[in-house]
């Protein structure tokens, strides 16, 4: 798959809680050791940025996604545009970032909630739709938060089949 980003610093989140002696990586110890950790998470802005730029004979996938995110002390995902953001693939931004939370929260619950603001959103008439921006969207809320799910989307190009999978 062609892509501007890869995840050479993928899983920071599941690598901190490793390091810090948690049970296993995906923040499953309960304690001062996860609460500590927790707590160093909630005071960072994240960024992430994902870019799907392919072409297959007649067939091409392109958009990109940049956006920012911090933690909420409250069990809810709060997602905000800005206003330069093009209003056409705003719902699959939406829905790639609630699925990207939706798949990241069941792995570290403690992290209670999120608040998203997505700053770019950029597409190409003919080359985007609303479910290539999910794939990228999800892909670049698991960027800024450094994780990858187990199963993450994929895309076979040459049928244009995204595949999501649910957990």
């Amino acid at each position: 798959m062609g892509t501007t980003d890869n995840y050479a610093s993928a899983r920071f989140l599941q690598k901190y809680c490793f390091l810090h002696g948690w049970q296993t990586p995906h923040c499953s110890r309960s304690g001062s050791a996860r609460d500590q950790t927790t707590a160093d998470w909630r005071k960072m802005m994240r960024q992430g940025e994902f870019t799907l730029f392919q072409q297959v004979g007649g067939k091409g996938y392109y958009g990109k996604v940049r956006l920012e995110c911090e933690p909420l002390d409250h069990p809810e995902c709060i997602i905000k545009f800005d206003t330069c953001c093009s209003p056409e693939w705003r719902i699959g931004t939406e829905f790639g970032i609630m699925y990207g939370w939706e798949l990241f929260r069941r792995s570290c619950p403690e992290i209670k909630g999120l608040s998203v603001r997505v700053l770019e959103i950029r597409g190409q008439f003919a080359d985007t739709t609303n479910l290539v921006m999910a794939f990228v969207s999800a892909n670049a809320l698991w960027k800024a938060l450094d994780w990858l799910p187990p199963k993450p989307p994929s895309l076979d190009p040459k049928t244009g089949t995204f595949t999501f999978s649910k957990y």
